[in-house]
């Protein structure tokens, strides 16, 4: 006979559950039940402090003359003819504890409220706590410069003020948690003919979450 049964009147009914065996179950189910709350509590802390998204920050180091050609007819002719390349040395910082992954993305000229030549910036991926450089050549349109109304006025002041802004805009993975942020950075310099330098840089950087 079934030790689990007992007969009485001629039928049979079923034993008590065995107390031991529930126990057993709800401490097994407390200790998991505490186990995870430990983990999330942990990851939560984790992604608060030491793994909370950074923002990454832009430099530009310097901005140079890769090609300047340029000649200004005497007076009372006003025909100019300038022929720059410039070089775009920055650098991006990621301070977070995993990559940052950044877009296809362009370096600007303006010129007085227009812009004057463009550059692509190839999508990369920026190691933890890293820093990557990033070099751009860009060449000034011509045909822009020459239909503004204030370019012969500046070429013969040998002063052409210039705007170079970036845009970088990416993704940094924390734990489970996916930032999008976006990095602009302008900078204002001014462009001397005579000596084909750049000189009184001034640089801005803010980010956009």
């Amino acid at each position: 006979m079934d030790s689990r049964f007992s007969k009485e009147d001629g039928g049979t009914t079923p034993l008590a559950p065995n107390p031991k065996k529930r126990n057993a179950w709800v401490i097994c189910l407390s200790v998991f039940l505490g186990s995870f709350l430990f983990v999330f509590l942990l990851l939560l802390i984790l992604g608060l402090t030491v793994f909370k998204a950074k923002d990454p920050t832009t430099t530009v180091n310097s901005v140079t003359v890769k090609h300047l050609e340029s000649k200004i007819d005497r007076p009372p002719s006003t025909k100019v003819y300038l022929n720059v390349t410039l070089k775009l040395d920055m650098s991006v910082h990621n301070p977070n504890k995993a990559s940052f992954k950044y877009r296809d993305t362009m370096a600007i000229i303006d010129y007085n409220g227009g812009v004057v030549g463009e550059a692509a910036i190839p999508a990369g991926k920026i190691p933890s706590d890293g820093t990557t450089g990033i070099n751009s050549t860009i060449t000034l349109m011509a045909d822009r410069l020459l239909s503004d109304s204030k370019f012969y006025k500046d070429m013969i002041s040998d002063r052409l003020p210039l705007t170079v802004s970036t845009t970088i805009a990416g993704k940094v993975k924390v734990l489970i948690i996916k930032k999008s942020v976006v990095a602009y950075t302008t900078c204002n310099m001014t462009l001397f003919i005579s000596n084909q330098t750049v000189a009184d840089s001034e640089c801005r950087s803010k980010v956009s979450l």
